[in-house]
Parts: structure tokens; sequence; C-alpha cells
């Protein structure tokens, strides 16, 4: 695990969810005119995507799978984010194209990152590790693509996308069915790893190391 790690991450992510809480209480209660609030709630949408990022790559710190990762994903996200306030309330640079492909190029490389991130948390054996893989590349590919085409200004092909998306839906599904059998301790030679508890079951502490629960005989 990664603990400092993590706890810097919900750190970010208190701060985040107070900023953006001061924003939508100053957009209830009316500050500034008509250009000005949806400045306030365009700020308030992009803080809480940013917060859902760093609470999404917070987890993935924590048990540090896969290793760098995370902070390769949550640094272009909260760049993006940056950017993107900085461009709702700066009238220079609204108008100017480099400036919002590069927040479209880091929005889809922290997007991207993050999901291949999650998909790594479930500890799968080699049955159900395929999928794990096939919707981590899948997910890359998808972002590859998109990077592509705002770098390019192209839309791309429909069926490459639509074939990706497909089998990235897909490989998602297998691992979360895989990840939710784990958790109920199935044995590994049915297909999934133990899960490792991180907290006693009893009290709620945290545990010093990981301990994987012995399965229970099948019935």
């Amino acid at each position: 695990m990664n603990p400092t790690g993590a706890l810097r991450a919900r750190q970010v992510f208190l701060v985040l969810i107070a900023a953006n809480a001061a924003i939508a209480i100053g957009a209830i209660l009316g500050v500034g005119s008509g250009d000005a609030r949806w400045q306030v709630l365009g700020t308030s949408s992009v803080i809480s995507a940013g917060s859902l990022v760093v609470a999404a790559n917070a987890a993935t710190i924590e048990r540090a799978r896969p290793g760098w990762l995370p902070w390769a994903a949550a640094v272009p996200a909260l760049g993006a984010a940056a950017m993107t306030v900085t461009g709702i309330w700066a009238e220079p640079v609204q108008e100017v194209e480099p400036y919002w492909k590069l927040v479209g190029v880091l929005a889809t490389l922290g997007l991207a990152a993050t999901a291949i991130g999650l998909l790594a948390l479930p500890r799968l054996i080699d049955a159900w590790r395929t999928a794990q893989w096939t919707a981590q590349i899948a997910a890359a590919v998808i972002g590859g693509m998109i990077v592509t085409s705002i770098v390019r200004e192209d839309e791309g092909s429909v069926r490459a996308y639509g074939v990706s998306a497909v089998i990235f839906a897909a490989a998602t599904i297998v691992v979360l069915v895989g990840a939710r059998v784990a958790a109920r301790g199935t044995p590994a030679d049915e297909g999934v790893a133990p899960a490792s508890l991180t907290h006693c079951p009893h009290c709620g502490g945290r545990l010093d190391r990981p301990v994987t629960p012995e399965a229970e005989p099948v019935r």
C-alpha cells in the first residue's frame, strides 16, 4: 500500500469538495450577473468532475495498483480541470483553439488512465485476468483514438470507436463479475483469488498488512 500518497489524494479530494461547496453556495445566493452565474456553475461542475477523478485514483494509490499510473492519471486530469476553469473566466483564452485542444488531450489522458487503474484493482487469476488486460488495452486504444482525433481535427473511424467500446464494455463486465466473486471469497480454483482484507472485520481497524482469508469449504 501507499498510505502517504492515498492520504494526499484524499486531502486534495476534500479541498476540492469544500471549494465546490463554496462555489455552489455562491451560485445559489445569486453572486454576479447572468454571465457570471454560468461561469460559477461551470466552475462548480468542473471541480465536481475533478473531485471524482481524484477520489477514483485515491483507491488505486492506496493499494499501489498499478504503481505510478494513478499519479499519471490525476495530474493531467487536474491540469485539464484547472485550464478549463481558467478558460471559463479568462476571456483572452476562450477563443484560442490550441488551448482547448490541450485541455481535451489532458482530460482524455487522465480519464483513460483512471479507467485503466480502476480496472487493475481486482486481483484476478489467469482465467479472469485476460478480460482484465483486454479492458485496459481497449481503454488505452479508445483514449489514443480520441487524442488523435483532437490533434488531427478528424472525427476518426466510427467503426473503430464502436468495436473498441463494445470490447471495453464486455471485458469490463467480466472484470466486475470476477471482482464480485472474489469479494465473496470464492476459492482460487474456481476462477478468482480471494480478496485480501485490509481492515479488521470485527472492529474495523486497519491491519498492519493485508490478510487473505481462507476459503470456506464447498458444501
